[in-house]
């Protein structure tokens, strides 16, 4: 039988440091066929340099953007350009394991996207943690609970998601309010046919100082209180607020509790974004913590409930 396509969707922007060991780790896979749809973003550096060079030797299709759009509008574009069946996301910098891809589409079955676990490296491809999901207690609920946590516990990491091309037409154009491109086709997969989450580390994602989107370690008691007494908490519970927004006035909802559930965190992150003592913003998660947390252990549950109680 024939194999399918897969795409890789990958954005840069500035990324010559790393990006040759990422597109050399994908032209190791041992899935075929592949094709690679990269859109640059004004890099100011070699990577387009470095890309014209791939080019020439595999061929993989280089868009560059007359003006800077942005990480979220320069992945809706990588993806809108691609043709195959499934569409795996790449970030610039990280690096894949040679059978990724065909662990993924062995895997995804029936279901519109699939994630994975991955290791998180350094700027010299040292392992510095094994397991991010066990490290940063991420949640991996069961299906009934896919589209309640995830509206609350982002859990799709992008750099190790594979997605069925049915997913695009749900999913682009990205809102702006979205906050991020696999957060956003997440929610969608979960509107549609589901996610299937594999425990596996099939991708090593790289930890550096110029991180466009880094992991945020949370659940860490440290980062914890650094992001509990941070004033930048007042702005990212507002653009929380709007993506909350953006499910209930496109009823991404499937029935009256799912709205009800929304709404509540529309309140919820409507008065975090307000300085003061909020008791009610905690009862609100409280009320919904097994539509939340099912999945989730006891000690992280507690961390995440302390630190959405007061706001400076």
């Amino acid at each position: 039988m024939e194999k399918r396509l897969v795409s890789i969707a990958m954005a840069t922007c500035n990324g010559a440091d790393y990006i040759n060991r990422q597109l050399d780790s994908i032209y190791a896979q041992t899935y075929q066929p592949i094709e690679v749809v990269v859109v640059d973003d004004c890099s100011e550096d070699e990577t387009q340099t470095i890309l014209e060079w791939y080019q020439n030797r595999y061929g993989i299709r280089v868009v560059k953007n007359s003006k800077r759009l942005g990480f979220l509008k320069n992945f809706e574009k990588a993806i809108s350009l691609c043709s195959g069946e499934y569409i795996a996301l790449s970030a610039q910098d990280d690096i894949w394991l040679p059978h990724k891809i065909e662990k993924l589409v062995s895997s995804i079955g029936t279901t519109s996207l699939i994630c994975s676990d991955a290791s998180l490296i350094d700027e010299s491809d040292n392992i510095i943690v094994h397991s991010l999901q066990k490290s940063l207690h991420i949640p991996i609920p069961k299906t009934e609970h896919q589209f309640t946590t995830l509206a609350f516990l982002d859990y799709v990491r992008g750099c190790t998601s594979m997605f069925h091309r049915s997913l695009v037409k749900k999913a682009i154009p990205i809102p702006d309010a979205a906050m991020s491109h696999d957060w956003w086709l997440g929610i969608c997969a979960t509107r549609m046919h589901g996610i299937t989450y594999l425990p596996e580390q099939l991708t090593l994602y790289r930890r550096h100082s110029t991180n466009t989107v880094g992991v945020h370690e949370l659940w860490k008691l440290g980062s914890a209180l650094r992001y509990f007494f941070s004033s930048d908490r007042k702005k990212i519970f507002k653009h929380e607020r709007n993506r909350i927004q953006v499910y209930l006035d496109m009823c991404l909802y499937n029935n009256k509790s799912e709205e009800e559930y929304l709404n509540d965190l529309l309140e919820h992150y409507s008065l975090l974004a307000k300085p003061g003592f909020h008791g009610k913003a905690f009862w609100l998660i409280f009320k919904h913590r097994r539509k939340i947390f099912a999945d989730l252990g006891f000690v992280a549950k507690c961390r995440y409930l302390l630190g959405r109680l007061v706001i400076f």
